[in-house]
């Protein structure tokens, strides 16, 4: 094929193409619009809940130029909540309450919409909560229950709707672990915020462990083991301890959950021997008497 035939073919392309396209763009066109709607004149103490809307559509008829120019520039519904009451309202809705960002194309172009839409309304609330801490596994609940872990505020101020905060009794954090603590023993937890709830504040808490509560306390004749192949008798048989751990578990101490105990190394011809004290790892050992007891070898 020559160069010239070429050119006349693809000239004859553009120009079927340039027909085709003028013939769609002036041509009369009917077809849907996605139609996105907007809510104004909103009183301060009132909320929209459905705030996804259901999807609507426009049904516009014209030239496809001028509903390539309306869609290019825009156009919503707008709804006037000036006398709207707190719930559902259901009004119908028309062509008339389309705005278009081209007011001119209103004449140029048929709207067709005339349905039925809810619009649910709710009044504001704001009230404060008490946070309530929430835990991982019961180990972490025990953890932190033992060192007094309170969050820091411990009350926060929410905002949404009466008909969510009013059924409301707290705010609960994310769940809470002990190896989330870092090496200063604090903590920065997230709150789980209520679903409808538009704000809260603040939206995380500290937490801080408290060192438990101690208190001392004596725990008398705790009887010495010793081994009775090697010894016939020890001076005294009982000891006597000074113990330190958390209140509430320091009074639960038996003298049976402590062991006192001497040992005779065969080398060792000393008539005295030291007692050793084995004791829960949550007790720390202040003070014990005797510290050595005075054995009589078997003869």
């Amino acid at each position: 094929m020559s160069t010239k035939n070429i050119f006349l073919s693809i000239l004859v392309l553009i120009i079927v193409l340039i027909i085709w396209y003028s013939q769609n763009l002036f041509r009369t066109h009917r077809t849907e619009l996605p139609l996105a709607y907007r809510i104004i004149n909103l009183k301060e103490d009132t909320l929209l809940l459905n705030t996804e809307p259901e999807q609507l559509f426009l049904t516009v008829e014209g030239k496809g130029n001028d509903i390539i120019r309306l869609n290019r520039t825009g156009f919503y519904l707008e709804i006037d909540a000036a006398n709207l009451r707190v719930g559902s309202n259901e009004f119908s809705i028309t062509e008339q309450n389309i705005i278009l960002n081209q007011p001119h194309l209103r004449g140029v172009l048929r709207f067709y919409l005339n349905r039925r839409i809810t619009v649910h309304l709710d009044r504001s609330m704001t009230a404060t909560f008490p946070v309530s801490l929430r835990y991982m596994t019961q180990a972490d609940e025990d953890f932190f229950s033992q060192y007094n872990a309170l969050p820091q505020p411990n009350r926060v101020e929410i905002v949404g709707p009466f008909s969510i905060v009013n059924k409301l009794l707290n705010i609960t954090t994310v769940p809470v672990s002990v190896s989330d603590l870092d090496s200063t023993d604090q903590l920065m937890v997230d709150l789980e915020i209520p679903e409808g709830i538009l704000s809260i504040k603040p939206d995380a808490v500290s937490i801080t462990l408290e060192s438990p509560l101690t208190a001392i306390r004596t725990i008398p004749l705790i009887t010495i083991q010793y081994p009775k192949d090697k010894l016939s008798m020890i001076i005294p048989q009982s000891v006597t301890i000074i113990i330190e751990g958390e209140v509430d578990r320091i009074q639960t101490i038996r003298p049976q959950m402590i062991t006192a105990q001497i040992t005779i190394p065969e080398d060792v011809t000393d008539n005295f021997a030291p007692i050793n004290l084995t004791l829960p790892d949550w007790l720390r050992l202040v003070d014990y008497t005797p510290q050595k007891v005075q054995i009589f070898r078997n003869e």
